[in-house]
Protein backbone atom coordinates (compact mmCIF):
# COMPACT_ATOMS: atom_id res chain seq x y z
CA UNK A 1 0.00 0.00 0.00
CA UNK A 2 1.18 3.48 -0.73
CA UNK A 3 -0.05 4.99 2.49
CA UNK A 4 -2.33 7.32 0.55
CA UNK A 5 -5.85 7.22 1.91
CA UNK A 6 -8.70 7.26 -0.56
CA UNK A 7 -12.41 7.54 0.14
CA UNK A 8 -12.82 4.49 -2.14
CA UNK A 9 -11.37 2.47 0.76
CA UNK A 10 -14.67 3.03 2.59
CA UNK A 11 -16.46 -0.10 1.49
CA UNK A 12 -18.26 -2.78 3.45
CA UNK A 13 -15.58 -5.44 2.94
CA UNK A 14 -12.83 -3.33 4.56
CA UNK A 15 -14.90 -2.67 7.64
CA UNK A 16 -15.11 -6.37 8.56
CA UNK A 17 -11.64 -7.70 7.76
CA UNK A 18 -9.53 -8.34 10.84
CA UNK A 19 -6.21 -9.04 9.14
CA UNK A 20 -3.21 -7.88 11.18
CA UNK A 21 -1.38 -5.09 9.37
CA UNK A 22 1.43 -2.73 10.18
CA UNK A 23 1.71 0.82 8.90
CA UNK A 24 4.76 2.99 9.45
CA UNK A 25 5.14 6.71 8.89
CA UNK A 26 8.11 9.00 9.21
CA UNK A 27 7.79 12.37 10.92
CA UNK A 28 10.04 13.82 8.21
CA UNK A 29 8.33 12.13 5.25
CA UNK A 30 7.97 14.65 2.42
CA UNK A 31 6.07 12.19 0.17
CA UNK A 32 3.20 10.83 2.29
CA UNK A 33 1.50 12.72 5.10
CA UNK A 34 1.49 11.03 8.51
CA UNK A 35 -2.26 11.65 8.86
CA UNK A 36 -2.93 9.84 5.59
CA UNK A 37 -1.00 6.76 6.69
CA UNK A 38 -2.66 6.82 10.10
CA UNK A 39 -6.14 6.99 8.56
CA UNK A 40 -5.31 4.12 6.20
CA UNK A 41 -4.18 2.08 9.21
CA UNK A 42 -7.49 2.70 10.96
CA UNK A 43 -9.52 1.44 7.99
CA UNK A 44 -10.25 -2.29 7.97
CA UNK A 45 -8.16 -4.98 9.52
CA UNK A 46 -6.36 -5.04 12.81
CA UNK A 47 -3.91 -2.19 12.26
CA UNK A 48 -0.87 -1.15 14.25
CA UNK A 49 0.68 2.24 13.55
CA UNK A 50 4.33 3.10 14.16
CA UNK A 51 5.53 6.67 13.89
CA UNK A 52 9.29 6.97 13.52
CA UNK A 53 11.65 9.93 13.49
CA UNK A 54 12.95 9.44 9.95
CA UNK A 55 11.54 10.16 6.50
CA UNK A 56 10.03 8.05 3.72
CA UNK A 57 11.96 4.88 4.46
CA UNK A 58 11.88 1.66 6.43
CA UNK A 59 12.96 2.52 10.01
CA UNK A 60 16.30 1.05 11.02
CA UNK A 61 16.74 2.21 14.59
CA UNK A 62 16.77 -0.70 17.02
CA UNK A 63 13.69 0.37 19.01
CA UNK A 64 11.57 0.54 15.84
CA UNK A 65 12.97 -2.71 14.46
CA UNK A 66 12.02 -4.38 17.76
CA UNK A 67 8.44 -3.05 17.41
CA UNK A 68 8.28 -4.49 13.90
CA UNK A 69 9.66 -7.85 15.01
CA UNK A 70 7.24 -7.98 17.97
CA UNK A 71 4.32 -7.25 15.63
CA UNK A 72 5.41 -10.01 13.24
CA UNK A 73 5.93 -12.51 16.03
CA UNK A 74 2.53 -11.77 17.58
CA UNK A 75 0.76 -11.82 14.21
CA UNK A 76 2.33 -15.10 13.17
CA UNK A 77 1.63 -16.75 16.52
CA UNK A 78 -2.03 -15.69 16.31
CA UNK A 79 -2.47 -17.02 12.77
CA UNK A 80 -3.38 -20.48 11.61
CA UNK A 81 -0.34 -20.79 9.33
Amino acid sequence: ATGLYSESNDNVENKYLQIPKLHMAGENDALVAVDSTKKLCEEGGNGKFILHEQGHLFPTRSARVKEIMDFLQLSLSDSNC
